[in-house]
């Protein structure tokens, strides 16, 4: 049998786990991917996902930040997202035919833009309700 042959998988397995460790040229260890039965783990300085073709990168994620690359991000909980922190983005939208729900705790809601764009794109009116009853 040719292990290398380019023209066949490289087929791993394990009862437990498999891990593949990368290591600079001192030895010391720089990367870890470790599949198990319940969970994947990489342990690096940045990992990244890429489209099929190589050229994008859809997600990626180190110590400062978490980047999505995609087209459209899609939460599909039932329990919508939650932030602990502010959030700025240039769009947000429910689905077509969909009401649009932002919940607040014991902040606000700023929402900035001309008043000739904002009449004109919101199409509904704003409900306010509290949980104080106000």
């Amino acid at each position: 049998m040719d292990l290398l042959n380019k023209d066949s998988p490289l087929i791993l397995q394990s009862d437990r786990n498999v891990t593949v460790n990368a290591r600079n040229g001192e030895g010391q260890l720089t990367g870890q991917l470790t599949i198990g039965s319940e969970m994947v783990e990489a342990q690096c300085q940045r990992f990244e996902v890429r489209s099929a073709d190589g050229e994008r990168v859809l997600f990626s994620a180190d110590e400062e930040e978490i980047s999505i690359g995609t087209e459209k991000l899609r939460v599909t909980g039932n329990e919508g997202v939650v932030f602990s922190h502010s959030v700025e983005t240039s769009h947000v939208r429910a689905e077509p035919f969909q009401d649009l729900n932002l919940w607040v705790g014991k902040c606000s809601i700023l929402v900035i833009g001309s008043s000739d764009r904002e009449n004109k794109e919101l199409g509904a009116p704003i409900k306010k309700e509290s949980s104080t009853g106000t």
